[in-house]
């Protein structure tokens, strides 16, 4: 739902990043692997966070989102 409201809403959604970016971060965190509700959690989540970044760089101010999308990119790389 958050990933369709992101990607419908896509420069405004960079009013509520900081609101939800942590969130998505804290569940690819806490969130195990072992199950496959947790996998297909896991995944979602991801692919709400690709929304996210794909909406906040239609931004006309997204600098202020570049440090933030470089470090969920490097994070994102180390999961594999």
């Amino acid at each position: 739902m958050l990933s369709s409201i992101a990607q419908v809403i896509l420069a405004e959604f960079g009013a509520y990043y900081n609101d939800f970016m942590p969130l998505m971060l804290e569940i690819l965190e806490k969130v195990g692997q072992a199950s496959m509700a947790e996998k297909s959690l896991r995944a979602k989540t991801i692919d709400t966070i690709g929304s996210i970044i794909i909406a906040v760089t239609d931004a006309d101010d997204r600098d202020q989102f570049k440090d933030s999308v470089m470090n969920v990119a490097d994070y994102l790389t180390k999961l594999i």
